[in-house]
């Protein structure tokens, strides 16, 4: 009799510790503390990448292999897109300052391509229906649709180091077209396979106008690759700008003549 009482108490004990670790690991995994919810009635989360996607290997990523969509992150007045197939889309990756012993101790030595290959890839589909972010702060991070903010895996929300790597196409009325960009910091135009404009590195807002013109006809596409770094906080810009190729003698500026490309010129 005494070994059975001993077998019914061990046998309950179990049940007993298994329930408590359920419930504990329960709290952990999805409860929201008191701390982040108070004063904001917007949940955040963090929304980074695992190590293993981080290195060169990113540069094979297909940034439709994720689901949630960050709509014109730098710009929230921008209207969104009303079809799937609008807009350019991309990936987003930052760098930390564990990253900096790669550029002689200094993420301001990083260049474009040194956020794909050796930065970290968050899991979110970067889409930007037009390129018109004119010279601001900026510090309101990425909003994923349900409210939730991409973090950094420090748990502080991502607004530097950080780089937008954004493919699709574009289509203009037929004739040929200068280019030309306003940015803070790199950026980078790629038409059809070919680099018409590298304004790379860490600098103030500045223009930079492509040397070649492109020439659209016959009511075609042409495929676009738009990247864009932001260095340090907080000051932004990234545009891009066109005029008729015929106006290409007037200053790279301001007073150029150059406009901004609408909406519906982009597509993915």
């Amino acid at each position: 009799m005494k070994t059975r009482y001993l077998a019914i108490f061990a046998f309950n004990a179990i049940v007993i510790s298994t329930f408590f670790i359920f419930q504990n690991c329960s709290k952990v995994n999805f409860e929201t503390s008191a701390e982040s919810a108070k004063g904001s009635n917007t949940d955040t989360t963090n929304i980074t990448d695992t190590p293993e996607n981080t290195g060169a290997s990113n540069n094979n990523t297909d940034s439709r292999d994720t689901t949630v969509d960050v709509c014109n992150p730098l710009d929230p007045q921008a209207s969104c897109y009303q079809q799937p197939d609008q807009g350019l889309v991309g990936n987003l990756y930052y760098l930390t300052d564990s990253h900096a012993s790669l550029f002689h101790g200094d993420l301001n030595n990083a260049k474009i391509d040194d956020y794909s290959q050796y930065g970290i890839l968050v899991p979110v589909n970067i889409v930007m229906t037009t390129f018109d972010v004119t010279p601001r702060p900026w510090s309101s991070g990425f909003h994923i649709p349900s409210g939730e903010i991409v973090r950094r895996e420090d748990g502080n929300e991502l607004f530097e180091w950080f780089h937008l790597d954004l493919t699709g196409k574009i289509h203009l009325p037929d004739g040929s077209y200068q280019f030309a960009t306003l940015s803070d910091d790199g950026m980078r135009i790629t038409i059809d396979g070919n680099v018409i404009i590298n304004h790379d590195g860490v600098h103030a807002p500045t223009w930079k106008c492509a040397s070649s013109m492109v020439t659209f006809s016959n009511d075609e596409s042409k495929n676009l690759r738009v990247q864009y770094f932001q260095g340090p906080r907080y000051q932004i810009a990234m545009q891009l700008l066109v005029r008729p190729a015929s106006e290409s003698s007037n200053p790279c500026g301001d007073n150029g003549g150059f406009q901004s490309i609408g909406a519906e010129a982009f597509s993915n």
